[in-house]
């Protein structure tokens, strides 16, 4: 069984975070060793953009989810902290890229 589109980009944060914080270190060193991450951030962000995009069509993520913000989370992540503090982080802001989560918030708005 193929997982969501919601599924998949929850799993790539989990994924990215928990890679991020491993290597976070290493990647520190890498420039200044002259090595490369051999990333290609295009192709990345194309492949995620994608994926929004399906999740957007399957009404699961939030219409105005971009790459961007995608990156602006994993910024932000506790990156630098033990895993259960990671995980945590990942539970308070992960629904948040969900649909349902965008229509709390427009509600709100509304009734202001």
């Amino acid at each position: 069984m193929r997982p969501t589109p919601l599924a998949a980009i929850v799993d790539f944060l989990h994924e990215v975070i928990r890679i991020s914080a491993i290597n976070e270190a290493t990647k520190s060193a890498a420039p200044s060793l002259g090595a490369a991450a051999g990333v290609d951030e295009t192709r990345a962000a194309s492949a995620l953009s994608e994926l929004i995009d399906l999740g957007i069509a399957a009404g699961q993520i939030r219409r105005d989810l971009t790459v961007a913000d995608v990156y602006i989370l994993i910024s932000g992540a506790p990156l630098d902290q033990e895993e259960p503090v990671r995980e945590r982080w990942a539970a308070l802001v992960l629904p948040c890229l969900t649909a349902e989560a965008a229509e709390i918030d427009l509600q709100r708005l509304g009734q202001r």
